[in-house]
């Protein structure tokens, strides 16, 4: 379902930026990069792989970052999106809304969800 009305991006390191369950469409605040982006909540990622151990992918210390590329791969092994959770940056999952479909679900109530 979308965020409230009122959202107020945060961008701390190791914090969540949207609630989990939830997601908003980035208006670049953070980066170029998530602007228009689905953003999504770590927690509600489902069915997605990470690629190998190549660093390229952009590995941090001691999670993902986004600035290399694609770092998110479906379970039918198209690479779709960016999960972001290095120690240095905000938490968050974040897909090119020509990747993702935002539609109803009876299990919302909003009647939205990201998948």
């Amino acid at each position: 379902m979308p965020v409230e009305d009122g959202f107020e991006w945060i961008f701390n390191n190791e914090h969540d930026v949207v609630p989990s369950g939830h997601f908003a469409i980035g208006d670049g605040t953070y980066s170029e990069l998530t602007k228009d982006h689905i953003i999504v909540h770590l927690d509600d990622l489902k069915d997605m792989k990470r690629p190998s151990a190549d660093q390229s992918r952009g590995y941090g210390c001691c999670g993902f970052w986004d600035s290399l590329g694609p770092n998110l791969v479906c379970a039918c092994g198209a690479e779709i999106g960016y999960e972001l959770s290095d120690c240095s940056a905000p938490r968050m999952a974040h897909f090119s809304k020509a990747d993702v479909i935002i539609e109803g679900n009876e299990h919302d109530a909003a009647g939205q969800s990201a998948k």
